[in-house]
């Protein structure tokens, strides 16, 4: 094909060789005032010549062009590789605790990441290990720019911080504001939540569990310990009145008037109100079903109008669970409480036989010198104090 295309011009150039011979022409170019006159074979040649160097030129131009593009895509992808491997090992740099240096990979490549957020967060969670705070709330500042975040995503990282620094104050400000844009929103609950019970704030998280329970902010095992938690000190609050606890214990969800702790709760303020003989049916009813070591201990501090029958439960008690040191020196200071010495001792040291506590040795004491044995009595506090 190229032959045949060769010799196709070859011909043509003869042609008009020949024809240039018989007729040499000319060719006149005129501008204004200027004229140029040059022979035609010449003209055509020049017309050939800028035909030839401006095709070789744009082909050279297009190469340049694509060589350019290839190198700028070259450069492109080494930096985007490169920022890849920034985030990887700051990542792991993370994981390993290298704070300082996961904070200088991530921040080296940060032009260049196709994920600057994970940058920004990473490097700025290390600062904070370190505790550059300044660097930190930088970092976010710049995240929030960049991204022109207002659905408080970044706010919600910005209060974990200052919870993590126990700056309660600070992150409540920014928590608050979320809540009230958005009052659903799950990690909102949660860390409103954490915050109002380091800060103590029991009324106004007693507010939110409904909320809570709502949106599943918990799980159903964290919100009854959340509950328990709130109830539990809101009745140990010292202004409370009589009437107020037991308003408070009648409000409580039904299931947690079964919760061991807020019966132990309710049943010392019960104590503290010299309501005993409540606070003794409340713990009975629990104990009779469920052992608690607690509630057996504090139920041999209640002083009972029916002492003997306060005896006889902890006597049932002691058949359905068996001996235990715990049980018998309860039954101990309820037979003391009694005035039944004999019986009291008898538990006592059963009780030491079984664990020896200076509590019980002190009682035993107690219980031997109003019997006038007084050697045993002295040995009972030595044994107190040796213990």
């Amino acid at each position: 094909m190229r032959i045949l295309l060769f010799f196709i011009i070859l011909f043509i150039s003869i042609l008009i060789g020949i024809a240039l011979k018989i007729d040499p022409g000319y060719v006149l170019i005129a501008y204004h005032q200027w004229t140029v006159e040059m022979p035609l074979w010449f003209a055509i040649i020049s017309f050939v010549f800028i035909f030839l160097l401006l095709h070789y030129g744009l082909n050279v131009f297009k190469i340049i062009n694509q060589a350019r593009k290839r190198l700028s895509s070259w450069r492109r992808i080494r930096a985007i590789n490169r920022a890849n491997n920034a985030i990887e090992n700051g990542i792991f740099d993370l994981t390993r605790a290298h704070w300082k240096s996961a904070e200088k990979v991530l921040t080296k490549e940060l032009n260049a990441s196709p994920i600057p957020l994970v940058n920004y967060l990473g490097a700025a969670y290390a600062a904070h290990q370190q505790q550059k705070y300044e660097k930190r709330d930088a970092y976010l500042n710049q995240l929030r720019q960049r991204y022109h975040a207002e659905d408080g995503a970044i706010d919600l990282v910005q209060a974990e911080f200052y919870i993590d620094e126990n700056q309660f104050k600070l992150s409540l400000d920014i928590i608050q504001q979320l809540y009230k844009s958005d009052s659903k929103n799950q990690q909102v609950l949660r860390l409103l939540s954490i915050i109002y019970q380091n800060i103590n704030d029991w009324d106004n998280l007693i507010k939110i569990i409904p909320q809570i329970k709502k949106q599943r902010a918990l799980s159903r095992s964290d919100i009854i310990n959340l509950e328990v938690n709130v109830y539990k000190n809101i009745l140990r609050k010292q202004d409370n009145t009589l009437k107020e606890i037991q308003k408070i214990w009648k409000l409580l969800p039904y299931e947690l008037h079964h919760n061991n702790n807020l019966i132990y709760e309710y049943s010392l303020q019960l104590i503290k109100f010299k309501k005993d003989d409540e606070a003794a049916k409340l713990i009975s009813g629990y104990v009779d079903r469920t052992w608690d070591e607690p509630l057996v201990k504090l139920y041999g501090k209640v002083k009972s109008s029916h002492l003997d029958k306060q005896l006889r439960i902890a006597e049932a008690w002691l058949k359905l669970y068996g001996n235990n040191a715990v049980l018998l020196y309860v039954a101990g200071q309820i037979a003391t409480n009694f005035k039944h010495w004999g019986k009291a001792i008898e538990y006592l040291n059963i009780s030491l036989r079984l664990q020896k506590t200076p509590e019980a040795y002190v009682l035993l004491g107690s219980l031997y010198e109003k019997t006038g044995d007084v050697t045993k009595a002295l040995k009972s506090y030595q044994s107190s104090v040796s213990l």
